[in-house]
């Protein structure tokens, strides 16, 4: 089963203080590559985990082999509703996460699909069609695999909620702490420069070098169950107002060895949006997937 729920609400222009936090945010982003280079976090414990950092694209877990040579694994999820009557609708999303492990590096790639069309009276219209992709490279600087640098590229495209395309590029600095004793509590943050390109609906294109904060955690609540939650933010350096957000809420349960349900809680928000669009978009997915 999979429900869809895409809204919206305005965005607030707020001045004085949050312009504030905005340009703190900027300089604290990019700091953060030399604020985590060796030795900068030395007096913090370091605490050894057989699992890295995931993809702040992605916060699903995807875990790889402990013993042996690296491979690739991953996950794959997808749902489908249709619904009939006065309305029809037909709503669908999926997603897909591969991760190679190494020693030292590791590779992680991700891609997501959710669509809405909805047919009233013989009209139909298509209220969203998300596509997203995105690649990172991390490179571990100690054994424990807790900072790392990195090396991302993302897009994303929803024309019918006014985003043409907007892809970024972009390298940093990151460091995980383990929390609990199992070591699978977590929570990463990670940051730097990253140059963005976007097309809105009906605006002229914009490139722009932004300064980028991502974090992720994760919490097994109990032993068939998994809590994710990542969020990513840019905001340009340039003389613009131009900032974006994407966040995502996760629960995973483990119905069997290599099958899960997943129920998703995902946000986008755009502080300059399209003529006659909304800043701030949702969606919520319940669906079905199979690790491999």
């Amino acid at each position: 089963m999979i429900l869809a729920l895409p809204g919206s609400i305005r965005a607030v222009r707020m001045s004085g203080s949050l312009n504030l936090i905005n340009r703190e945010i900027m300089l604290l982003s990019t700091i953060l590559p030399f604020l985590l280079a060796p030795g900068a976090l030395s007096e913090l414990p370091a605490t050894s985990f057989n699992s890295e950092p995931k993809d702040p694209i992605t916060t699903g877990t995807v875990t790889a082999p402990q013993d042996g040579e690296p491979e690739w694994v991953g996950k794959a999820d997808f749902g489908l509703t249709f619904l009939s009557g006065n309305t029809e609708s037909t709503t669908a999303a999926a997603s897909a996460e591969l991760k190679y492990d190494a020693a030292m590096y590791a590779w992680l790639f991700s891609a997501n699909y959710a669509g809405v069309r909805n047919t009233t009276a013989g009209n139909a219209t298509t209220t969203s069609r998300l596509y997203a992709a995105g690649g990172q490279y991390n490179r571990f600087m100690d054994e424990e695999k807790n900072l790392f640098y990195y090396g991302k590229a993302s897009a994303r495209k929803d024309v019918p909620v006014g985003l043409e395309l907007r892809w970024d590029a972009g390298v940093g600095a990151g460091y995980t702490w383990y929390l609990a004793d199992d070591k699978k509590t977590f929570f990463s943050l990670e940051g730097g420069p990253s140059f963005v390109h976007e097309e809105n609906v009906g605006a002229a294109e914009t490139d722009a070098v932004n300064a980028r904060i991502a974090a992720r955690y994760g919490n097994p609540l109990w032993d068939e169950w998994m809590f994710g939650a990542k969020t990513e933010y840019f905001i340009s350096l340039d003389e613009t107002d131009d900032q974006s957000l994407t966040g995502e809420m996760t629960l995973d349960w483990t119905m069997a060895d290599d099958w899960y349900l997943t129920a998703i809680a995902a946000v986008a928000w755009d502080k300059t949006p399209s003529a006659g669009f909304e800043s701030t978009d949702r969606r919520f997915v319940v669906a079905v997937g199979h690790t491999f």
